[in-house]
């Protein structure tokens, strides 16, 4: 990927989370769009970017966190008393 192509992608990605948009799923559309591997995408992702990241899926709640966890590890009550011969 060239220098000028990672650098315009950056930028509306940063101008994206400005505006509320997911990073990650901007990232993944990029991927498709331009057909860039795995290396390519992680190289898109800057340390500010990765913070701003990480912090829309704790807002999001879809990263398990010290104080999330006990949202995601609940247990299962059986449904019924029935047991299996």
């Amino acid at each position: 990927m060239e220098k000028t192509l990672k650098k315009q992608l950056q930028k509306q990605l940063l101008a994206a989370a400005k505006r509320g948009e997911r990073i990650l799923d901007l990232l993944v559309e990029f991927q498709r769009v331009y057909k860039l591997d795995a290396q390519e995408t992680k190289a898109l992702v800057t340390k500010s970017l990765k913070d701003k990241m990480f912090q829309q899926e704790k807002q999001y709640k879809t990263v398990i966190t010290k104080e999330t966890r006990y949202l995601a590890y609940k247990k299962l009550k059986p449904s019924t008393n029935f047991e299996l011969d």
